[in-house]
């Protein structure tokens, strides 16, 4: 979270239990073993008793030691960061905690924007009659639900990936939540953050959030735009029980790939797209892939490579990366319309997040030839004696919305791949 301050976000989600002494503390399991070195019940221990709890250990060994983060702790941040303060989405995981997180909250001055969420409808409709505005979860969207948030007033209404098209047609508009906000949780893959950004919803959570960034922004760029995600890339399949004994010796996650990628320009302008392979880690050799490459508005382009190489342990993908730029500056009434919107959406992350800069024209008038680019990498791997599939990692998205094109050109040549900074 702190992190998460440092690069700049819309907010973050974090879940409260209460331990042995009352106290609220952020953990989303009922016990401490799968996220400390303690596997007692939480609600067994004595606030004192945590204080001796390694909450970091699990995560990396870079936070070795991290204490269980109290309640209070969490509202402090934030308190003094220049800009707009962060959003705090707190869900409740039990009963009994509301009035303490009401007293804690009027403490705090200025006291921050909040949404006190719960799976449990007694637990929303506490909250909400406290003067807190609460958010009914649910796994999809139903109609009961909805009644529900208009009979107490729910000040929003959060669902799953896929959770509101569960509803018919003109059960999720606007009009028939008027007075709710309507959220998503756990949004990662590209296809359902680009389908939010879209709708619009008023926010949601996400475990990708340089992605979910990323494409809140190449939705505010193509308004206008209703095809599937600009990038696409097949799935790299590594089967380690057909590899020749030779070949596995350099290690199991190998293999030799002729992939067909897919590329698209969902702006209403030509771009020039400069198209290269990152490979964070392992050794891997790579022809067919154009460096540069000119589309028309909205037009789409195959693209053959061919992929060679591997690593001896899991790592992070190969990366297709695909530097956009306009091929002629844009017009200032685009940029104010595209960069303006009436309401974008909201978002809350569970990890650390870059900005993208306020929403203000003097960011954008002095760059109207924008560098974008987008990555995406799809890894599969094969367990030959078990046939099953693991999902390794899917699609990242980064998009750069300011620096120079030196900049740009320096950041894609280097090895690993871009990390989005605040503009």
């Amino acid at each position: 979270m702190r992190r998460a301050l440092e690069l700049g976000l819309d907010g973050f989600e974090y879940d409260l239990r209460a331990c042995a002494s009352g106290e609220a503390v952020l953990m989303h399991d009922e016990t401490l073993s799968r996220t400390t070195n303690s596997h007692a019940l939480l609600s067994k221990v004595q606030l004192p008793e945590l204080f001796g709890v390694d909450a970091g250990s699990w995560f990396g060994k870079r936070y070795v030691g991290e204490p269980v983060p109290l309640f209070d702790e969490a509202l402090e941040l934030g308190t003094d960061h220049p800009g707009s303060a962060p959003m705090h989405m707190i869900e409740l995981k039990e009963t009994g905690l509301v009035e303490g997180v009401l007293e804690k909250l009027e403490e705090v001055h200025p006291r921050p924007e909040v949404r006190v969420a719960s799976f449990l409808p007694d637990v929303v409709i506490e909250a909400q009659r406290a003067g807190l505005p609460a958010m009914l979860l649910a796994d999809r969207a139903s109609d009961d639900d909805r009644r529900l948030c208009r009979r107490e007033g729910i000040a929003a209404y959060g669902v799953g990936p896929g959770g509101w098209a569960s509803l018919d047609s003109g059960e999720d508009s606007d009009e028939a939540w008027a007075g709710c906000e309507r959220w998503s949780w756990s949004l990662d893959e590209p296809d359902e953050i680009l389908r939010a950004c879209r709708l619009p919803l008023a926010g949601f959570n996400t475990n990708q959030p340089q992605r979910a960034l990323a494409i809140r922004a190449l939705a505010r760029w193509a308004p206008e735009d209703s095809g599937p995600y600009p990038l696409v890339c097949p799935e790299l399949i590594v089967e380690p029980e057909a590899l020749h004994e030779e070949i596995r010796l350099r290690g199991e996650w190998y293999g030799e790939w002729s992939a067909r990628l897919g590329l698209r320009n969902p702006f209403p302008f030509g771009v020039q797209v400069r198209c290269s392979l990152f490979f964070p880690s392992g050794a891997f050799q790579s022809e067919g892939l154009p460096r540069v490459i000119e589309l028309q508005p909205e037009e789409e382009r195959h693209l053959d490579v061919q992929l060679k190489g591997g690593a001896r342990s899991p790592g992070p993908d190969p990366l297709l990366g695909a530097l956009f730029r306009a091929r002629s500056p844009l017009p200032e009434e685009f940029i104010l319309r595209t960069m303006l919107p009436a309401r974008p959406p909201a978002l809350a992350a569970i990890s650390t997040v870059p900005a993208l800069g306020e929403d203000s024209p003097a960011n954008f008038q002095g760059t109207p030839d924008f560098p974008i680019i987008l990555t995406e990498s799809r890894f599969y791997y094969i367990n030959g004696a078990h046939n099953q599939y693991v999902l390794i990692d899917t699609s990242r998205t980064f998009i750069f919305l300011s620096g120079t094109s030196r900049e740009m050109s320096e950041q894609m040549s280097q090895i690993q791949p871009p990390i989005p900074r605040a503009c």
